[in-house]
């Protein structure tokens, strides 16, 4: 089953410019890091910001070299300290918006194709 990008595009939340931004780096980290719990799903960012529980962001997945990254909006669900020692990556669980369903779904099926 084939996609169109274009039929997933919604309007950004309101205010969406002022949102931090996280940057999920290619396909492959947006798989690994996909969480379909929640209902909404989620994805891990790896980040040593420092942005609070609850807030808005906007997470741009890369999907290639020359292709624009797609901008999914959720909000902060929780945050992991790194340790470097134990070799874990510190970073943020972030909780997608209900309204960005078809976006991460696209990026899903993208990723495992």
């Amino acid at each position: 089953m084939s996609r169109d990008r274009r039929d997933h595009t919604s309007s950004a939340p309101s205010g969406a410019a002022n949102f931090p931004e996280l940057i999920v780096k290619n396909m492959r980290e947006f798989l690994a890091g996909f969480q379909p719990s929640g209902g909404n799903g989620g994805v891990f960012c790896p980040t040593r910001r420092n942005i609070p529980v609850g807030e808005m962001v906007a997470v741009k997945v890369r999907l290639g070299r020359r292709q624009p990254p797609m901008v999914v909006y959720g909000r902060v669900a929780w945050r992991r300290p790194g340790l470097h020692i134990l070799k874990i990556r510190a970073g943020i669980g972030v909780e997608f918006l209900a309204s960005e369903r078809a976006k991460w779904e696209y990026l899903l099926d993208l990723a495992r194709a």
